[in-house]
């Protein structure tokens, strides 16, 4: 088979559809579809490839960042402990790198719960910290 970057998505399609003896759904060819993209932006941009976690499923990197937003850290902190969607996009975004993950913390975050409360939890999670002051601009 060709390099993904220069096969149409089609012809990957019939080839898989014809070696595995299966018949993909136009719901598995548009999920097909967005991951062969992102693989195909990756290769393109040499810089840091963002995405939401919904579309990260199933995918991996070497080193990933996680942007903790404070939904997310209710769960990651145990403040909120249910078993829900939000809970399930937290795995998700945890478990996506290879070898190192990076957590941002957001401003909103950093005031709704202080720095004191952060490293802290960051330090029950085995989390190491490292404080850069990032201007938005």
């Amino acid at each position: 088979m060709k390099d993904l970057n220069q096969e149409n998505n089609s012809a990957i399609f019939s080839k898989l559809q014809k070696s595995l003896s299966i018949e993909l759904t136009r719901q598995d060819m548009v999920k097909l579809g967005e991951q062969l993209k992102i693989h195909r932006e990756a290769h393109l941009n040499k810089g840091i490839l963002v995405n939401s976690i919904d579309s990260i499923k199933g995918l991996e990197g070497g080193k990933c960042l996680f942007i903790l937003t404070t939904d997310l850290t209710e769960y990651l902190f145990q403040i909120k402990k249910e078993q829900n969607k939000t809970l399930n996009y937290l795995y998700v975004a945890l478990t996506r790198s290879k070898k190192e993950l990076v957590f941002l913390v957001t401003h909103e975050v950093e005031n709704k719960y202080g720095r004191d409360v952060i490293d802290k939890k960051f330090e029950e999670l085995n989390i190491r910290t490292l404080y850069l002051e990032l201007e938005v601009v």
